[in-house]
């Protein structure tokens, strides 16, 4: 998407349901996308294999990086 949140490009994936995606590598030109099976019958799943996979695509255009969260925090919790 544009900064005009216009779609300027897409991508075809073997899968119907997308979890996430995120930019990475050195330059933030690599977009990893995450795909699942949640909702997908025995059958379904049988007829998609790549279906929760991880699939990577080299893009033009550097992404932007990832927020940074405070999770998984280590809290200590009373056991008395």
């Amino acid at each position: 998407m544009n900064s005009k949140g216009e779609t300027i490009a897409q991508i075809e994936l073997p899968c119907g349901i997308i979890t996430n995606c995120c930019f990475g590598g050195d330059d933030l030109r690599t977009l990893f996308v995450t795909t699942g099976t949640l909702s997908m019958s025995a059958a379904e799943k049988a007829a998609n294999p790549l279906a929760c996979g991880l699939f990577a695509a080299q893009m033009d255009i550097p992404g932007l990086p990832g927020w940074k969260t405070g999770w998984p925090r280590q809290v200590k919790i009373d056991q008395s």
